[in-house]
C-alpha cells in the first residue's frame, strides 16, 4: 500500500486495493455471523 501511494499515479491502484480489503472484511464478517447463527440454531438456542 505504501509503495503504491508513493508511486506517481499509484493512487488508483491503492484505492482499489483498499476497496478489495474492505470487501473481503465485510464478506468475512457476514460469513462469520451466518456460521454463528447456524451454530446457535443447532445448539437449540
Amino acid at each position: 500500500m505504501y509503495t503504491l501511494i508513493q508511486t506517481p499515479g499509484g493512487e488508483g491502484a491503492a484505492a482499489r486495493l483498499c476497496l478489495i480489503a474492505i470487501g473481503l472484511a465485510l464478506v468475512s464478517l457476514l460469513i462469520s455471523e451466518w456460521l454463528a447463527r447456524v451454530s446457535r440454531q443447532r445448539m437449540g438456542g
